[in-house]
């Protein structure tokens, strides 16, 4: 059973009804980028992979950083950059975008679609 990397500024696991999750091994919920990326991090850094891990992302965080916005699709780049770094084959990576943004679900979804897509068959 997996473990779920939730993001979400706001919101708790249970508060997001309109996802099917199954059923997950333990949930860590992150509300900004730093810890998304620290989670990640020990994730990584402890031998789990993408088959050990799921992740949720919301997109606007309310997350500023010398007037640059970070977003969920800002830590999906970060999952991508680890990926490419540990050869993670992207056929493993298992998501949801649970953000109620419509333009913020659609660039997180392209940006990771987009990447399982053209790195299919290139990693491992």
């Amino acid at each position: 059973m997996k473990t779920l990397i939730f993001l979400d500024d706001e919101r708790n696991f249970e508060d997001v009804t309109w996802i099917n999750y199954p059923d997950y091994k333990e949930i860590h919920v992150v509300r900004n980028t730093s810890t998304f990326f620290d989670c990640l991090q020990i994730n990584f850094v402890t031998g789990a992979t993408l088959k050990d891990l799921a992740f949720s992302f919301d997109h606007d965080l309310a997350e500023f950083v010398n007037g640059f916005e970070k977003t969920g699709k800002t830590a999906a780049n970060m999952l991508l950059n680890f990926m490419l770094e540990y050869n993670f084959d992207p056929a493993d990576l298992d998501y949801h975008v649970h953000s109620k943004n419509p333009v913020g679900k659609e660039n997180i979804e392209g940006l990771l679609e987009g990447y399982k897509n053209y790195y299919s068959g290139h990693c491992v």
